[in-house]
């Protein structure tokens, strides 16, 4: 690169056109130049350096091989790059073919166009058909270097209106995950009421004095009508705060302890408890289970009743299907 010394803005500039900002730092920048019309005609300035020192072979090995991967991505820079590399090869023909042929090597070659501005105003006659013929060279060249204008012109309005897209893009995003975050907030907010009221209320239960709630008591027997249509109706009167149900079962003899689970009839599970104790009764064996009343609704349940084995296995010994109705 040039080793002329460089302000923040110009060494930033470069950075962003060989793409070495962080996507922050990028938006920025970005938002900067397209309120100011002087900061983007500086950043068109720098680029045509950027090519003029990638064609002279003065960027470093790293800045070079950082320009063919992310600057030269639209075919109107990579034209741009051409055009200078042709500028270059024809400025290095004039100055070749206008350097005097001498025995002692020049300590400086004369510039170019130096030579060129001698060339179209020598006076011999001899030179005027050369001259009359540098003379449409350099008129066909204008020519060619105006429609190069206006197209150019036509690629930075177009590059201008993609940047302004790009930019305008990146916001709704940034917007669509700011929105998400806050969403995520507000779940979790929610989330972590929903456990402390569950908590609280679970600690008010545990509190409670065995009779103090009002309980309502129903025998389930294992005999009962094993599904939903004709299956018992528990009615549970509104001020009831805990349901006792005992199902009873045949005695098996050889289980631990028991697990019990209440399902609505469409499978979700709304109870369960596990490590209970059976009882002797009239029916055979018992478990009392202690439910609060707020975990039923007017609907259908099945209670499943499953025995855990010494050896950890387990096998169901009762399933109960009755409906609650309460009044």
């Amino acid at each position: 690169m040039d080793t002329k010394p460089k302000t923040r803005d110009h060494r930033i500039m470069i950075r962003y056109l060989l793409r070495e900002l962080s996507e922050q730092e990028q938006l920025q920048l970005e938002e900067q130049y397209f309120g100011d019309d002087g900061w983007f005609e500086q950043l068109l300035a720098i680029e045509d350096e950027l090519i003029d020192d990638y064609v002279q072979s003065q960027l470093s090995r790293r800045e070079r091989e950082r320009f063919e991967k992310y600057f030269l991505t639209t075919p109107q820079r990579r034209e741009r790059v051409e055009f200078a590399k042709a500028l270059q090869r024809y400025a290095a023909e004039e100055q070749k073919e206008s350097a005097p042929v001498s025995a002692a090597p020049s300590p400086q070659p004369e510039p170019w166009w130096r030579s060129m501005l001698n060339f179209l105003l020598a006076p011999h006659p001899a030179l005027q058909p050369a001259f009359a013929t540098a003379m449409v060279v350099i008129m066909l060249g204008s020519a060619w270097l105006f429609v190069q204008t206006l197209h150019l012109q036509d690629q930075l309005a177009q590059f201008q209106a993609e940047q302004k897209e790009g930019l305008a893009r990146r916001r709704g995003l940034q917007q669509q995950t700011d929105e998400q975050r806050e969403q995520s907030r507000e779940l979790a907010n929610e989330l972590e009421n929903a456990k402390r009221l569950r908590a609280e209320l679970e600690q008010k239960l545990a509190k409670a004095p065995p009779q103090q709630p009002a309980a309502v008591s129903f025998a389930l027997g294992a005999g009962a009508v094993r599904d939903i249509e004709g299956a018992k109706r528990l009615a549970i009167p509104r001020g009831a705060e805990v349901v006792q149900l005992q199902p009873d079962f045949e005695d098996g003899g050889e289980y631990k302890s028991y697990r019990a689970v209440l399902r609505t009839a469409e499978g979700e599970e709304v109870w369960s408890q596990g490590m209970l104790k059976a009882r002797l009764s009239d029916a055979g064996q018992i478990v009392a289970l202690n439910i609060p009343a707020l975990v039923f609704d007017d609907n259908d349940y099945i209670l499943t009743l499953t025995g855990v084995k010494p050896d950890k296995t387990m096998e169901v010994v009762g399933s109960y299907p009755f409906s609650v109705a309460k009044k």
